[in-house]
C-alpha cells in the first residue's frame, strides 16, 4: 500500500476536513430528519380545516419580516441608496448654489457638459 497523494490545494490538500462530516453526509442526514418530522405529522390526528382566528397582537409589520431575520430586505437597501442618490445629486446642490447649480451638475452628470454648456473631456 503506497501513499496515496495529497492534493496541493483546495479541501484535502491540508486536512480541512478532517473530523468534519462530508457535505453529502450532511445534507443526507437532514433529508432523513425532514422526512421523519413529515412522517411524525402526517401520523398526528388531523385538526378541523378552519383557519385560526388572527391574534389581535399580530400586526402587518410583524409579519412581513424578512428572511434574513431583520425587519429591513433588499429593497430598503435600494430605497436608501436612491435617497442618497437623490439627495447628492439633486438637493445639496440647490442648498447649495440654488437651482442654478442643480442645473449645473445634472447637465455634467448625464449630458457631460460643463456649466456653460461646453462638452467636457
Amino acid at each position: 500500500m503506497g501513499d496515496v497523494p495529497q492534493p496541493r490545494f483546495g479541501p484535502g490538500s491540508r486536512g480541512v476536513n478532517k473530523g468534519r462530516p462530508k457535505a453529502a453526509d450532511e445534507l443526507a442526514r437532514r433529508a432523513a430528519e425532514r422526512d421523519k418530522a413529515k412522517e411524525a405529522e402526517s401520523a398526528q390526528p388531523s385538526e378541523p380545516a378552519t383557519p385560526p382566528a388572527s391574534s389581535p397582537k399580530e400586526t402587518p409589520s410583524s409579519s412581513s419580516d424578512s428572511r434574513f431575520g431583520g425587519k429591513f430586505g433588499v429593497s430598503d437597501a435600494g430605497g436608501a441608496v436612491l435617497a442618497l442618490v437623490f439627495w447628492s445629486w439633486v438637493v445639496l446642490p440647490i442648498l447649495q448654489g440654488g437651482p442654478e447649480r442643480m442645473k449645473n451638475t445634472l447637465r455634467a452628470k448625464f449630458f457631460n457638459k460643463g456649466p456653460k454648456g461646453e462638452w467636457l473631456p
